[in-house]
């Protein structure tokens, strides 16, 4: 398989860069994922090398304050379908409000059924 360059990649790796996964970032976030639906719904965070990892069910219009980093990644999951939710009309979300001492707020991020 070709690498960046048009070049094939050595033996045996493969092209990752499609994979997607969280960044190293030391810019923190602060967010509010809201569940407007009414579903279950499985925040998952996916890692460094772009494994899901659970991180909270929420039910129906249950929210939960979370502390990120800028470049991390946050798929939404129905606990029965496995259906991806949207948030924005995007499928994933990946924060871009950095906090500071002057920006405390939380960014609410409403997650929400695909159809609509």
């Amino acid at each position: 398989m070709p690498g960046k360059d048009g070049n094939p990649s050595p033996t045996g790796s493969q092209n990752n860069d499609n994979v997607l996964k969280s960044k190293k970032s030391v810019h923190c976030s602060l967010v509010r994922f809201q569940n407007r639906t009414e579903r279950a719904i499985d925040i998952v965070w996916l890692n460094y090398e772009g494994a899901r990892v659970k991180y909270k069910t929420l039910q129906a219009n249950e929210f939960v304050d979370v502390n990120t980093f800028i470049g991390h990644p946050w798929i939404f999951l129905d606990v029965e379908t496995g259906e991806r939710m949207v948030t924005e009309l995007r499928d994933v979300y990946e924060s871009n409000t950095k906090w500071s001492v002057q920006n405390q707020t939380r960014k609410i991020v409403n997650i929400t059924n695909p159809s609509k």
